[in-house]
């Protein structure tokens, strides 16, 4: 038999069937034909036997004449429609590329399906600029074959012009991983002029290259998992921090601290929680942004850092 036969027929039935779109032998060995394929109902049904053999779940209901389609595929549509979303959302990922990925995720379903797969989500954050792309491909290859980069930092005058940062310093950098957060890429990794642990935004860097020097090991105490919880908090010492909420922003605390929270009722408008995070300008502003629904109150010294900030505001 020709080879290329029964991969047609799969190809056939993943892209032209569903539960609500079925076809007959006979509607097979049409599009066979016009392939130039013969076939026949005997040397058809040996075909869809072998692609069961080896996994394609292809569902038969049996009736004058059999009826055949796609059943379980390897997206369910929910799922395809979610990384449409996914995809539509992400700054990181430039228009262009955007439309091909979407094609490329689209032909998981039937074609019947992709008629009810155009991006529901409504996005109010323009992709960004190719060269961003690029830029986490470069990481992506120095994170996987541990070698170091080098790059400019962008900057802007308060003029809103843009310029590199420190007269255009060129940084070797030794990245560890990346972190994808409030519609931003960040890369964590060993800064040789900061001597220490950074964190860069993707989209700031320009002219990234990649090295050829091997990158510096990660610190025995580093934990990507614990750096990622804490990364845009800044750098700092972690504490035990006593919130008092109103009872409406248990949503908003589990959203940020996770659900493993150690919390009591006050009274009938409040409970009181504890939470292990680092005090700093982003976690005061959190709190600030409930307007007064959420304070803390423990311990002394994070509720006077607290004011202080207020303060200066």
């Amino acid at each position: 038999m020709p080879k290329s036969r029964i991969l047609h027929v799969q190809k056939f039935l993943e892209e032209h069937t569903d539960e609500e779109h079925q076809v007959t032998l006979a509607d097979i060995s049409e599009y066979l034909k016009n392939q130039g394929i013969e076939s026949s109902q005997k040397t058809l049904l040996r075909d869809i036997e072998e692609l069961e053999e080896i996994g394609v779940d292809i569902v038969c209901n049996k009736g004058k004449p059999h009826k055949f389609f796609i059943g379980i595929r390897n997206f369910e549509l929910a799922e395809i429609k979610l990384l449409i979303d996914t995809v539509k959302s992400a700054r990181f990922i430039p228009t262009n590329r955007q439309k091909n990925l979407i094609e490329k995720i689209s032909d998981f379903a039937s074609e019947h399906q992709r008629e009810s797969l155009e991006p529901t989500l409504i996005s109010d954050c323009n992709p960004i600029e190719m060269g961003v792309y690029n830029t986490i491909e470069i990481l992506n290859i120095a994170i996987k074959t541990k070698k170091k980069v080098t790059f400019k930092y962008r900057d802007w005058t308060p003029q809103g012009k843009k310029i590199y940062k420190h007269n255009g310093q060129i940084y070797v950098f030794s990245p560890y991983g990346t972190i994808y957060d409030d519609n931003r890429h960040y890369v964590v990794g060993f800064c040789e002029s900061h001597k220490n642990i950074a964190t860069f935004r993707v989209d700031r860097m320009c002219k990234t290259t990649l090295s050829d020097q091997t990158a510096e090991p990660k610190p025995k105490n580093f934990s990507f998992p614990h750096y990622r919880k804490v990364f845009q908090m800044f750098d700092g010492k972690e504490c035990d921090v006593t919130l008092k909420c109103k009872n409406e922003l248990m949503v908003n605390v589990i959203d940020r601290f996770g659900e493993k929270l150690k919390s009591e009722i006050v009274d009938e408008e409040y409970f009181e929680v504890n939470v292990n995070t680092v005090p700093s300008p982003n976690f005061f502003s959190w709190v600030f942004s409930f307007n007064g629904r959420m304070c803390i109150i423990a311990p002394e010294e994070v509720k006077k850092e607290y004011t202080k900030m207020l303060e200066k505001a």
